[in-house]
Order: C-alpha cells, then structure tokens, then sequence
C-alpha cells in the first residue's frame, strides 16, 4: 500500500478510508517496512499513519495502532542488535 501512496500521490487518508469501507485490513508493519525501503524517516511514517488514522477512525484507534508500531520497532531495533 505504501508504494500507491509513493507512486501515484494518492492521500493516505482517502486509502484507508476506501480500504476500511470495503473490510480491508491494513498491514501497517508492511507498510512502515516498505517506507523504509523508500528512505522515509521512521517518524515521518509513524506520523502520517497516525494523521490518516486519527481522521478515518479517531484518537483511540490511531493511538492503538501507533504503539503497537512502536512496540514492533523496538523488538526488531533489539533484535537486530
């Protein structure tokens, strides 16, 4: 999904909102993974995630997915080192 937002400038908001309105889930570690791919900042990616999150679904939801990102990105920092 990130490489739609990259490639053709879709709005990350109108994707999750099209994608959630047709009962797709999102793999937001897939997403995050592919950002870093593209040399997108960790907190750059966290940060529009939480936008298109907060605006679809709200604060709770967005905030939930948010440190559950935060959660992975720290077990795969430790398990890296």
């Amino acid at each position: 999904m990130f490489r739609v937002c990259e490639t053709y400038g879709i709005p990350l908001e109108l994707i999750v909102e099209q994608l959630y309105k047709h009962s797709y889930m999102i793999d937001w570690i897939d997403f995050y993974e592919d950002s870093l791919s593209y040399g997108w900042n960790p907190r750059t990616t966290l940060s529009k995630i939480e936008v298109a999150l907060f605006d679809t679904h709200g604060k709770l939801y967005s905030q939930e997915v948010i440190d559950r990102l935060k959660y992975y990105i720290v077990k795969r920092y430790e398990n890296e080192n």
